[in-house]
């Protein structure tokens, strides 16, 4: 049997998230025989927790997990003091990557992003996760690079491509690490 916690929640249909090692049955009303559902999804959930598990021994290499979860834990009381102290650094960064890029942002807000570490809007608004606040500072540079650079070239094609490669020549190690970082903290 699969340990789960059941979440009553407004939405439209049930789903299963697997979130910290944790199952999670998300469903709009209570479910006559929810240990039926999850047992049809069983080996679903075992790969995905075998696969976190695998991804989590992986990101040990680059990255200290435990300390990283204590950090986040303890840190995200405060969330307030986190998105302004997140709010600087990447004015900072941004400011520099627009003068270099020729391009100019309108302003920048922190937000509690559950899927995206961060989004340029085409009126020049940036968006950045809290979570952010917590990754490696070469991954944290790549990202607000990234976003800033929308602001020059919308879509992900070769001259978007080619300038990340251009400014960050680890581009493929950042990108792994911003994978391990959206299992570990997403």
């Amino acid at each position: 049997m699969i340990n789960y916690e059941l979440v009553i929640k407004k939405v439209r249909y049930h789903r299963i998230m697997i979130k910290n090692r944790k199952v999670f049955l998300v469903t709009p009303k209570k479910l006559r025989d929810p240990d039926r559902l999850i047992e049809q999804r069983r080996d679903w959930i075992l790969a995905k927790l075998g696969q976190m598990e695998k991804v989590e021994q992986e990101a040990g290499k680059m990255i200290d997990v435990p300390l990283l979860r204590k950090e986040f834990g303890e840190r995200m009381q405060d969330r307030d003091g986190v998105k302004k102290e997140l709010k600087q650094r990447i004015s900072g960064l941004a400011g520099l990557y627009a003068d270099r890029l020729d391009v100019e942002y309108n302003r920048i807000s922190i937000k509690d992003q559950r899927s995206k570490w961060g989004s340029a809007s085409m009126k020049g608004n940036l968006n950045f996760n809290i979570r952010l606040a917590f990754v490696h500072e070469d991954v944290l540079r790549m990202i607000v690079f990234h976003e800033v650079l929308h602001l020059r070239i919308m879509r992900h094609n070769r001259e978007f491509k080619s300038y990340l490669k251009q400014e960050f020549v680890n581009y493929k190690e950042l990108c792994r690490m911003l994978r391990y970082y959206s299992y570990l903290l997403m």
